[in-house]
């Protein structure tokens, strides 16, 4: 059976979703362009993979001069706020890092940012609603965090040795948070970018902000924290059977404020990732199954910070699965895209009785 997942758009306060494109590929939403007008995406055509501007009002769709099979497979590029930038790598050959790149959408042009951009810090994040990229570079014996806009100088956020390089990270202004978990308790971590000083604000029993999926997501308005949140199983080494969310306020010199609170999304997904906040920081959206983790019904949840109301599955009337979601600037509309069938075949084949020794 063939699939697709093609783009569509749905509102986030209710309403029907539409679909924007054909469903000839999978389509990945990448950002949207400044005031929320069209959705940036990757998708394939004639066995080649390349990034379109898609008009939310129906309009023509434009090709925007950019090959995506040119980029590391393990990176994936990220959208600036004002989408009009592109942050990608492109792998080189006989050299372990890739080369990091700033693409200008409108005219074309490309700024090389780092040529010791470190592999194993496998996602682009922004920084500053968006208007920044963060990134990180291998020097040998220390790994560089920084972040630097589109048009301006990079900036160094963080040194650490390589072993001591936290698997997610979290930016907000001068400010990076993470985790480290040990045995069946995790540590939460700030620090501010030019004094050298890490804090550690918050131990607590549990799997804090785990590998993999889950980093923590600083607030629009850059006070609070969410993190993933499970209690820890008998064995550290294995993964919990479902996640809550840890809210965690932090004041602007990266101390604690208060006592960390956990969101408990029942009855609404038990395991999700790609949590995205709304700009006004009521809540956030995230891409989660229901209490049984069935990796075919995914959907977009909407999880309100208000415990007396319940997360709302708002691709809940789609019949396909979930796997990649945008939100837009204004957080009233997601782009997402949602796997779907296109047909199938049944064969038959006959096999033909043989002989011992025959020919074949």
């Amino acid at each position: 059976q063939a699939t697709a997942a093609p783009l569509r758009v749905l509102p986030v306060t209710g309403g029907p979703g539409r679909r924007l494109n054909e469903a000839r590929s999978w389509d990945r939403p990448l950002g949207w362009t400044a005031g929320g007008s069209s959705v940036l995406f990757g998708t394939r055509l004639n066995g080649e993979r390349i990034l379109m501007l898609a008009p939310i009002d129906g309009g023509p769709m434009r090709q925007i001069p950019f090959a995506l099979d040119s980029v590391t497979k393990s990176w994936s590029p990220v959208l600036s706020a004002d989408g009009r930038h592109l942050f990608y790598a492109n792998s080189v050959e006989g050299q372990a890092n890739p080369v990091g790149k700033i693409l200008d959408i409108e005219t074309g042009a490309v700024r090389e940012v780092s040529r010791t951009l470190w592999n194993g810090f496998v996602r682009y994040n922004l920084v500053d609603g968006g208007e920044q990229f963060l990134y990180a570079e291998d020097h040998g014996d220390r790994l560089e965090l920084r972040a630097i806009r589109p048009t301006g100088p990079s900036r160094l956020l963080g040194s650490f040795a390589p072993d001591e390089f936290p698997d997610g990270f979290a930016a907000h202004g001068d400010r990076i948070a993470f985790t480290r978990r040990s045995g069946t308790e995790t540590s939460l971590f700030v620090a501010v970018a030019g004094d050298g000083d890490v804090k550690r604000i918050l131990t607590h029993p549990g799997q804090i902000a785990d590998v993999g999926m889950w980093r923590p997501e600083w607030s629009p308005d850059g006070k609070m924290l969410a993190l993933s949140y499970a209690e820890s199983p008998a064995d550290p080494g294995r993964h919990a059977e479902g996640y809550d969310v840890m809210l965690v306020e932090v004041t602007a010199a990266g101390e604690l404020v208060g006592e960390p609170r956990v969101l408990t999304l029942d009855p609404g997904p038990k395991w999700w990732a790609g949590l995205q906040w709304l700009p006004d920081a009521s809540g956030f959206l995230v891409i989660g199954m229901g209490a049984e983790p069935s990796m075919i019904d995914t959907d977009i949840w909407l999880v309100s910070l208000d415990p007396n109301d319940a997360p709302v599955a708002l691709t809940a009337d789609d019949p396909g699965s979930v796997w990649w979601y945008e939100l837009s600037p204004d957080g009233t509309q997601v782009a997402y895209s949602s796997e779907m069938p296109l047909g199938g075949s049944i064969w038959k084949v006959e096999l033909q009785s043989q002989s011992v020794g025959s020919e074949r």
